[in-house]
């Protein structure tokens, strides 16, 4: 694998469905490092790990999701479904309110912080499909 020519995402992604089947654990994580490199959306790095079962893609592409200062579109609606949409929208709403308080941690932002930190188990505790 290493030396070996690079490779598009659609090959990568490719390869990570086969070596997840397969349960090939070497090809497998030499594939998430790779596409790891690449600059995809958080909607489809979301779609990819749950597809490929990655769940280090989860939180990062969530709190990307939450963090930027762009609302969600109709269509990554759409690619999400209506639960994670709802979800997000709610963690999205609840935090750029105002003070939101993680029941789990001490993480509080207040109105004019500029910090924009969604704290993990505010994710976590969701249901968005963290084990």
């Amino acid at each position: 694998m290493d030396g070996a020519p690079p490779l598009a995402l659609e090959q990568l992604e490719a390869a990570l469905h086969l070596s997840t089947m397969w349960a090939f654990g070497k090809v497998r994580d030499w594939t998430i490092k790779e596409i790891e490199k690449l600059n995809q959306s958080p909607i489809d790095r979301l779609e990819l790990a749950q597809k490929c079962a990655v769940q280090q893609w989860l939180l990062p592409a969530y709190i990307q999701l939450c963090t930027r200062p762009e609302r969600l579109t109709i269509r990554e609606a759409e690619r999400l479904g209506l639960h994670r949409y709802h979800i997000l929208a709610q963690i999205r709403e609840q935090w750029c309110s105002g003070s939101v308080q993680c029941s789990s941690c001490t993480a509080v932002r207040q109105k004019n912080n500029t910090a924009f930190d969604i704290p993990k188990a505010l994710l976590e505790s969701s249901g968005l499909g963290f084990e």
